[in-house]
C-alpha cells in the first residue's frame, strides 16, 4: 500500500509564512491574515488580488511574482511554519500499515530535507519526492508501484487532479489552501476537516 502525501496546507500550516511574505512585498497591503487566506481559499489569485485591490499593473505583478517565488524557501520565511495538532502521531500510525511517499511542489530540495529533519518528520517517510518547481508531481512518482486502491491525500485541486491521473484514490483536506466550497468540483473521492481525519480502516 502507498500513500502519496503533500506537504504545505496538508501537514504543514504555512498561513503565517504565505500571508507575512505577501505583506512584506505589498507594503500597501490593509488585509489581515483571515481577510487574505479568505481570498486565498475562494481560489483568487495573487494576480487578481493585486490588480483588483491594490491597481497594480502588468509589470508590477511580474516583479512580484519573481520576488515571491526567490523568497518563499528561504529558511528564515520557512520557519513561520508549524505543523498541524497530531500529524507526527498519525504519520506513524499510517506509517505502520503503508509506505508513506511525501511529495511536494517546492523548489528547493535541500530546504524540504533541512525544514523536515528541523521538524522532526525527515525519516518518516519512505522516501521524499520534490518537483523543484519544473516537474509535475506525476513525473516525480513515476514508477513507483500505484494501484487503484492506493491514496493521495492534498490540500489543492491540483492533488486531486494528478490522483486521478494516476488512477488511485484521492483525499482532500479542507483545513488547508482551499475551503471545502473550492474543493468540491474536483470531486475527490474522500473529503476531510484535516489529515489527522484520514483513518487507517481508508486502506482497507
Amino acid at each position: 500500500m502507498i500513500i502519496l502525501i503533500d506537504l504545505d496546507g496538508t501537514l504543514l500550516n504555512a498561513r503565517e509564512r504565505l500571508y507575512l511574505l505577501f505583506k512584506m512585498l505589498v507594503p500597501e497591503c490593509d488585509l489581515s491574515i483571515t481577510d487574505y487566506w479568505d481570498l486565498k481559499r475562494a481560489k483568487v489569485t495573487h494576480e487578481l488580488i493585486l490588480s483588483k485591490h491594490y491597481g497594480y499593473i502588468d509589470k508590477q505583478i511580474a516583479d512580484f511574482e519573481v520576488e515571491w517565488m526567490n523568497l518563499i524557501e528561504e529558511e528564515s520565511w520557512l520557519k513561520r511554519d508549524v505543523i498541524f495538532a497530531g500529524v507526527c502521531e498519525h504519520l506513524r500510525i499510517l506509517g505502520r500499515a503503508a509506505d508513506l511517499y511525501l511529495v511536494t511542489a517546492r523548489q528547493r530540495p535541500e530546504m524540504v530535507d533541512s525544514q523536515l529533519e528541523h521538524l522532526g518528520l525527515k525519516n518518516i517517510f519512505t522516501n521524499i519526492l520534490v518537483t523543484g518547481g519544473k516537474l509535475l508531481k506525476d513525473d516525480v512518482v513515476m514508477g513507483l508501484p500505484l494501484a487503484k486502491d492506493h491514496w493521495i491525500i492534498g490540500d489543492t485541486g491540483h492533488d486531486i487532479e494528478v490522483g486521478k491521473r494516476l488512477g488511485i484514490r484521492t483525499a482532500s483536506v479542507t483545513n488547508g489552501f482551499l475551503s471545502r466550497e473550492s474543493l468540491e468540483p474536483y470531486r475527490p473521492d474522500l473529503m476531510i476537516e484535516s489529515f489527522t481525519d484520514f483513518s487507517i480502516d481508508f486502506l482497507n
